[in-house]
Order: C-alpha cells, then structure tokens, then sequence
C-alpha cells in the first residue's frame, strides 16, 4: 500500500525545494540525513530511533532505516506511523496546514492524554495520539489517499531517489 497527500502545484515545489536545499536549511541536528534526503527524494518529518518517516514532492509519505535495517525507502502504511507524519508535517510547514486531521464525532479522546494531545508527566514523549488528542482508528480518519503497493514506483523497489524513477 502507498499512502500520500494529494498536494497542489505550491506544495509540490515546496516540498522540492525543501528537499533540493535541505543541507543549508535544515536545522543542524537533521543534517546527518542529508544523504537519505538526497537518495530518497524525500524531506524528513519525525526522526525516529531507527528510522525516519518523510515526505516526497509527490505527496508520497515514506520511511527509511537509518540503522541499516532495510535498504531503500518504503511506504508508510501503519495508521499510527502515518497520523505521526501528517502531524509533524503540518506542524513544521505551514504550507501543509490544510491537511491536518479533522476528528470524526465518534472518536473518543485519548485515553493516554485524556484528549490534552501530551503526556503532561513526560513532555518530550509523543503521545500515542501524536499530538492530536484521539488516536486514529484507520487510515480512513487521515487525510490520505491510500492505494495498491505497485504504484508505489521505482525508488521503493530499487532504494533510488526519484531521478532514477
């Protein structure tokens, strides 16, 4: 399965340009992926333990190893690892604001956070919510268009960035 933003013409170049000037924008803490963002095409959202989730020009949210446990980038698939990505991508760029969540009236609040979107005894950790104060249940409560793996293309398959594509 790929799940993607469907980004208008602005977002697009946004995100490219992001990505194409990613070693002298980025924060200096985030420059050690230069070298996944340049391979994979991707601009870098949440970096995590062993991997990190990003985002492609063409609204594709993928994830790759920074420990060498896969090659390549894949597509984010699980519910919470996307809501994760769609939350700090909103987060970080305003241009992506539009694609911030809306809860459906039949989700409950986080019972972690009791709906606050943090865990007020430990601030630094992301609630299970990621911030939203009610947990997805399916992809179906993001703002993504999820389709069949093969159209995912030729980076997922090979680990090539997109001029390969």
């Amino acid at each position: 399965m790929r799940t993607r933003l469907e980004l208008d013409a602005t977002q697009t170049a946004f995100i490219a340009d992001r990505v194409r000037h990613f070693d002298r924008e980025s924060p200096e803490t985030w420059r050690w992926q230069s070298e996944h963002v340049r391979r994979y095409g991707a601009l870098p959202l949440y970096l995590g333990w062993t991997e990190t989730l990003g985002i492609q020009p063409d609204g594709s949210l993928v994830r790759w190893s920074t420990e060498q446990e896969y090659e390549g980038v894949k597509p984010i698939e699980v519910t919470s690892e996307c809501a994760l990505a769609v939350v700090q991508a909103v987060q970080r760029y305003s241009v992506l604001k539009d694609f911030s969540p809306r809860r459906p009236s039949d989700v409950p609040d986080c019972r972690t956070c009791a709906g606050a979107g943090r865990v007020p005894q430990l601030p630094d950790l992301i609630c299970e919510c990621v911030g939203l104060g009610w947990v997805p249940r399916s992809l179906e409560d993001l703002p993504v268009i999820a389709t069949e793996h093969d159209e995912f293309g030729a980076s997922e398959k090979h680990g090539a960035g997109p001029e390969d594509a």
